[in-house]
C-alpha cells in the first residue's frame, strides 16, 4: 500500500511539473484558418519559390524569412500569393516562413529547406495557379481535443491529470494510517 502512496504521488508531482511547465512555455497560438504554403518547399539557392497564404481577411499579407526577406502576398483567387527569389548566397539549410495577415495580425509558420545550388543549372518557376489541396477539417482537433498545435498536450489537462494523482496518494494514505490506527488500538 506504502509503494502505491508513493507511485501515485511522484505520478502526480511529475504530471503537475509538467502542466506548470507547459503553460510557462506557452505562446500564442497560430490560428486554424491562417496558414502559409512554400512551393517547392525544398529549393536550391537561386530560384525561385511561390508563396501562397490562407487569411481568414482575405486581404495582403506578409511573409517573412531569411531565406528571402519580406514578400507581400497579394490577394489571388481563394489565396493571397506571391513569386519570391531565394538568392543564391542563401546558405543552406532550414528556414522558418512567417506569415501574418493583415489587418487582423493573425499568423501561421511554416519552414523551408535551402539546398546548395547545382552547376549551371536552370531551375523552373512554379506555376501561378492556385490549386485547392483536400479538406482537411480546419484542425480543431488539433487545438481543441486536449492538444496543443504543436502536438503537445493541454498545459491544463496535466495540471489537472496531476491534481488527481496528489488526491488519491493523499485520500490512499489517509486511509492507510486509520487502518493503522484501528490495528493498534485493537491491540491494546
Amino acid at each position: 500500500m506504502r509503494s502505491l502512496r508513493i507511485l501515485l504521488a511522484t505520478v502526480g508531482f511529475f504530471a503537475l511539473l509538467g502542466g506548470t511547465a507547459a503553460h510557462a512555455d506557452a505562446q500564442p497560438t497560430e490560428s486554424p484558418d491562417v496558414s502559409v504554403t512554400v512551393v517547392p518547399d525544398a529549393v536550391e539557392a537561386g530560384s525561385h519559390v511561390l508563396l501562397r497564404a490562407t487569411c481568414s481577411s482575405k486581404d495582403e499579407a506578409i511573409v517573412e524569412s531569411e531565406a528571402f526577406g519580406t514578400a507581400r502576398l497579394r490577394p489571388w483567387g481563394p489565396f493571397q500569393q506571391a513569386e519570391k527569389l531565394v538568392p543564391e548566397e542563401t546558405p543552406p539549410g532550414l528556414f522558418e516562413v512567417r506569415l501574418t495577415c493583415d489587418p487582423s495580425g493573425e499568423f501561421a509558420t511554416n519552414t523551408m529547406s535551402v539546398k546548395r545550388r547545382a552547376a549551371a543549372r536552370t531551375t523552373a518557376r512554379p506555376t501561378m495557379g492556385p490549386t485547392m489541396g483536400p479538406h482537411t477539417g480546419g484542425g480543431y482537433l488539433a487545438t481543441h481535443g486536449g492538444g496543443d498545435t504543436d502536438g503537445r498536450a493541454n498545459p491544463a489537462a496535466w495540471i489537472t491529470v496531476g491534481g488527481a494523482f496528489v488526491i488519491a496518494a493523499g485520500l490512499i494514505a489517509a486511509r492507510s494510517s486509520r487502518r493503522v490506527a484501528a490495528r493498534r488500538r485493537a491491540v491494546r
